[in-house]
């Protein structure tokens, strides 16, 4: 018989793994699998990063539409600021509105804008600590301005005191808004998570708001929007 001397011992294919080696194995299954893990978590915080981006952006552009949209129709001098009562960085601000309650652009017989009513920007903070910018509206054509902020201070966790030109008052309940108007039109909110806002009134009235939310691991991500505001004559 030919002596073959290969059926002398276990083929390679055939003999198993040694302890060595297969611990060997176990780390760098563990590494490729840690690598893995880190990069999907890296991706998924860009993806979440981006997407916070996007919807606080979206709450900043928001409110800055509507700010501008009234502040275009108001005359500068009848803009009236103030922060007396509220947080650093936080302001309030009382103008004329010249929309009815259907939204229509009013004029008088000679083509002048006809006061409607007065808007008044405040932030307010909900029970569950979530900082918004509220939009209040009042309407009587009656109201001269510009309006003035008053009391010690203007602006209450609860109230905020204005007075127009002509001595009326108007007291505005921060948390219920206008409650003679139909139900959801009381108050109108406006971007959630409010960190900063301010009104800073001139030939251009330049408007500035933050707002802030926490993406993964408690990362603060903050988005600010900033515009300047041309008035009508």
């Amino acid at each position: 018989m030919q002596y073959r001397p290969w059926q002398s011992k276990p083929s390679l294919m055939c003999r198993g793994f040694t302890y060595v080696e297969a611990v060997i194995a176990a780390a760098l299954m563990c590494a490729v699998l840690g690598a893995f893990v880190i990069a999907l978590d890296g991706g998924v915080d860009v993806f979440v990063t981006a997407f916070a981006k996007g919807v606080v952006g979206s709450r900043v552009n928001n409110a800055l539409d509507q700010l501008v949209e009234d502040l275009s129709e108001a005359g500068a001098t009848a803009v009236t600021v103030c922060g007396d009562g509220l947080e650093y960085d936080l302001y309030a601000v009382a103008m004329p509105l010249f929309r009815d309650a259907d939204g229509t652009f009013r004029v008088t017989s000679s083509d002048t804008p006809a006061v409607q009513g007065v808007v008044v920007y405040c932030p307010f903070e909900t029970d569950r600590g979530v900082r918004q910018l509220r939009r209040y509206v009042f309407y009587d054509t009656s109201y001269v301005f510009p309006f003035e902020f008053h009391g010690s201070p203007p602006i209450t966790d609860e109230f905020i005191h204005l007075r127009d030109s002509a001595g009326q008052t108007l007291t505005i309940n921060r948390a219920e808004g206008n409650t003679t108007l139909p139900e959801g039109r009381a108050y109108q909110t406006l971007c959630p998570g409010l960190a900063a806002f301010a009104v800073e009134p001139g030939e251009l009235t330049r408007l500035e708001i933050s707002a802030a939310c926490l993406t993964r691991k408690d990362i603060k991500l903050v988005e600010k929007g900033e515009r300047y505001v041309g008035h009508r004559n």
